[in-house]
């Protein structure tokens, strides 16, 4: 599967790892995610960038590749859920608790994804 995780910070850099470990064509991208040519083939985005950046990078995301939240807080302008704030996709959400460091190091992780269809 063709994945894109936008955020190359500790978190979307270990996320990414386990993608690629686990035999997906991965793109890590950064602040050029809505110009990446990896990004805009993705069949799953996974978006790790700070609450405060996360409605306007996702609304800038091409396609319509369903989105796995791996970023914690809520929308710091409405309150409201991340999962509510994307817009034209499917949103799914990864819960922890998670560590980049231990995700790393392969350590074991209590990790859920929901749907809130």
């Amino acid at each position: 599967m063709k994945v894109a995780v936008v955020g190359a910070g500790a978190w979307g850099t270990a996320f990414a790892g386990v993608m690629g470990e686990r035999g997906h064509d991965v793109t890590l991208a950064g602040r050029d995610a809505p110009k990446h040519e990896g990004v805009a083939a993705a069949e799953l985005l996974c978006v790790a960038v700070p609450s405060r950046v996360f409605r306007e990078v996702t609304a800038s995301l091409p396609g319509n590749a369903p989105v796995i939240i791996l970023t914690k807080g809520l929308d710091p302008a409405s309150g409201r859920r991340l999962s509510q704030v994307v817009e034209g996709r499917e949103a799914l959400v990864l819960s922890g608790p998670n560590h980049a460091e231990e995700i790393e190091q392969g350590l074991p992780a209590a990790a859920v994804l929901a749907s809130e269809n």
